[in-house]
């Protein structure tokens, strides 16, 4: 499109390698020539620096296009790699095998190579572009490699051409060896202002057209002013140039042109798209919908699995919670207080237990446990107490205590002191001993309600008791209660009497739990 505007027959400011539009300034002249006499006269060493865009690389294609047939060329164009690496790529250049051997066998084989084609009259001449990227111990051993020679003459030439830091890295003390060994040192300067134009109506004049018909006289100093005489940023300038002149439907460059073509290429700003492309598939609706649809889905189902008190925690936080328990207490608040305020008492199921609201620990063996479990003879007498305690209990509380709710370390009961006062009883009498054999079987089971209010007992078997964990409660709390004497072995008979707990800082309100009872013969016993 360029071009048919113009009327050009190529491109003519392409940052390419095509010889035809090379342009020898005078230190292109003067340093091309110093390097074809280092290969002519076979010197070891040839260093060429340059600031960035200044025609290195298309010095280094002209030079190989000016050997004669008896140099054998190795170009390393990229050589930020390891120094056997090089020495590989050498071996491969030269015929010869690399893999499986080491630096001093490959040299070896090398420098066999190398004399037969010195006797030959071939000599090798390696060259590495870019040359600034070597790290200094791959530097040191291309120095070590000049060392293959002959009595008469070096077998390989080794020449670098980089960017100013290679000078810079060889200023070095450490590499004061490497400096002595430098035959040629060029550096490779930009174009003057006369240059400059020179080189634009050279490249112009390649593609059909000139300076002259292209920009305006007033755009000479400017092109200088903005490049600095530097080949690849002139093409650079020169292309955006006419590019905005055809864009504008102008016959020629101007100044303003230029100056616009100067403020593009030089802005420090990169447009990006404005949606990034990891957010592409929320922009669907169809992929909303689905996405929607999934987690209304995963909500349902964790609904039933049992989770919807814990979730809405999750949701709108702690109040929530502390809500849902409270409801959970009165629903799952024991017979005898319904009784105590004048509520009809919770009818049974099928199996004889209360009708409540099951808690996230319940279990299948918890369930299924009998209503009216078979006490042994023996114990008979103190569960007959154990219930007229429960009901004077009752009886007494106050009214403004919610239901399932006990002090952390309560006193003395009632049904304590009725125990008390009928050990009394009978040791006063002093029955025979099958009545203090009695009092003693009635003393043990009531001693394991110390610490606990009676409601908190629910039907269970005889070596268990149930338990309804309240609002607040741990399950450290509840050990030290029902064990005073020893409550980290009873936190964990009450884990292992409760296998259904996976985490024992995790128990909820309303939760029932199996405990053994105190004296008896618990899991951990069995």
């Amino acid at each position: 499109m360029l071009n048919s505007y113009f009327g050009f027959s190529c491109s003519p400011f392409e940052n390419t390698l095509d010889q035809q539009f090379l342009f020898l300034s005078e230190c292109h002249e003067e340093v091309i020539a110093a390097l074809l006499y280092f290969i002519r006269e076979k010197k070891s060493f040839a260093l060429v620096c340059g600031d960035v865009g200044t025609g290195k690389t298309m010095i280094v294609h002209h030079v190989l296009a000016s050997l004669p047939p008896s140099v054998l060329p190795i170009l390393i164009p990229y050589p930020d790699v390891e120094y056997i690496e090089i020495l590989r790529y050498i071996a491969r250049v030269l015929n010869v095998n690399p893999e499986g051997k080491g630096n001093l066998e490959l040299t070896d084989e090398l420098k066999e190579v190398l004399t037969r084609a010195s006797l030959d009259g071939k000599q090798a001449v390696l060259i590495i572009d870019e040359a600034h990227l070597l790290p200094k111990s791959s530097l040191e051993y291309i120095r070590l490699a000049s060392n293959i020679e002959t009595t008469e003459n070096k077998l390989i030439q080794t020449l670098l051409i980089g960017q100013n830091e290679l000078s810079h890295k060889l200023r070095g003390r450490e590499m004061r060896q490497f400096r002595q060994r430098i035959n040629i040192n060029r550096v490779l300067c930009p174009m003057s202002p006369s240059e400059t134009i020179e080189y634009i109506d050279h490249r112009l004049k390649i593609a059909g057209s000139s300076f002259d018909r292209c920009f305006d006289p007033g755009c000479r100093k400017p092109v200088y002013e903005m490049t600095g005489g530097v080949p690849r940023s002139i093409n650079r300038l020169c292309d955006t140039a006419l590019l905005i002149c055809m864009t504008e439907k102008r016959d020629k460059v101007t100044r303003k042109i230029l100056n616009k073509a100067h403020d593009a290429i030089n802005s420090d700003i990169i447009r990006v798209p404005e949606a990034p492309a990891s957010g592409a598939f929320f922009h669907s609706k169809k992929s909303k919908l689905a996405f929607a649809s999934a987690a209304l889905i995963l909500l349902l189902v964790l609904g039933a699995l049992g989770y919807g008190e814990r979730l809405k925690g999750w949701f709108y936080g702690s109040d929530v919670r502390k809500e849902a328990n409270t409801t959970v207490e009165k629903q799952q608040a024991p017979a005898s207080v319904e009784k105590s305020q004048g509520n009809p008492p919770t009818q049974g199921g099928k199996d004889g237990s209360l009708d409540r609201l099951p808690g996230p620990g319940d279990s299948p063996a918890l369930r299924s446990a009998p209503a009216s479990p078979q006490v042994p003879p023996g114990e008979t007498q103190a569960t007959d107490k154990m219930d007229k305690s429960v009901t004077e209990n009752d009886k007494v509380s106050s009214p403004g205590v919610e239901a399932g709710s006990s002090p952390a370390a309560p006193e003395k009961t009632e049904a304590e002191g009725q125990i008390a006062d009928k050990n009394q009883e009978a040791a006063q009498i002093g029955g025979d001993g099958a009545d203090k054999k009695a009092a003693s079987e009635t003393e043990t089971p009531d001693a394991a309600l110390q610490g606990t209010r009676a409601e908190e007992i629910a039907p269970g078997s005889s070596d268990f008791i149930i338990v309804t964990v309240k609002k607040g409660e741990s399950l450290s709390q509840i050990a030290a209660r029902w064990f005073p004497g020893d409550p980290e072995s009873g936190k964990k008979s009450i884990l292992a009497a409760n296998p259904e707990i996976d985490d024992e800082n995790l128990i909820l309100t309303g939760q029932t739990l199996r405990l053994p009872r105190p004296g008896g013969a618990g899991p951990e016993d069995k």
